[in-house]
């Protein structure tokens, strides 16, 4: 249906309720085609045109090529807050995910010693964000207990995989 059709069956109501005679209705009819918003919708079709502002298009996460540390931590972190690892690279911002970010983000800074500049780039945000990011993880491990047990699990477990991973050296 176009602009045209839905603007007419539109008038016709107001007519039927308004009980506006023919002269009248005509004239409503020629001062709405006047007007150049109608001009300019008039031969798009309703059912494509949307009225919504457009959103700014977001990168997902890179998971694919990402370093193996820092997959192996994020499979971590989503194992035990219970998200798939689709979630953890998509645009949504749920607390759950947005949680998982911050532990993997904090990890990353503070104990791999990435820079925040680096951590920015693996997570397509700004080295501003991620100082943010720490900052309320920080704030929040000393306020919430559950928050903290979660991090710690994700640390323990992160440490287990990656540091007892690599090669340590034999006592002689």
């Amino acid at each position: 249906m176009t602009l045209h059709e839905y603007t007419h069956e539109v008038i016709d109501e107001i007519i039927k309720i308004a009980n506006i005679d023919s002269l009248t209705k005509h004239k409503i009819i020629r001062r709405v085609h006047n007007l150049k918003t109608y001009k300019d919708l008039k031969l798009k079709d309703l059912s494509v045109k949307k009225m919504q502002k457009p959103r700014r298009p977001v990168a997902k996460i890179p998971f694919h090529t990402l370093p193996a540390k820092i997959q192996q931590v994020m499979l971590i972190a989503c194992n035990k807050c219970d998200i798939t690892i689709q979630e953890f690279c998509s645009n949504r911002k749920t607390d759950d995910i947005v949680d998982t970010q911050r532990h993997v983000i904090f990890y990353l800074h503070k104990y791999l010693g990435y820079s925040s500049k680096k951590v920015g780039l693996f997570f397509m945000k700004d080295h501003s964000t991620v100082l943010h990011a720490c900052q309320v993880h920080f704030d929040r491990m000393e306020v919430e207990r559950i928050y903290n047990s979660i991090y710690q699990a994700i640390k323990r477990e992160s440490n287990e995989v990656i540091f007892e991973a690599s090669p340590q050296p034999t006592p002689e």
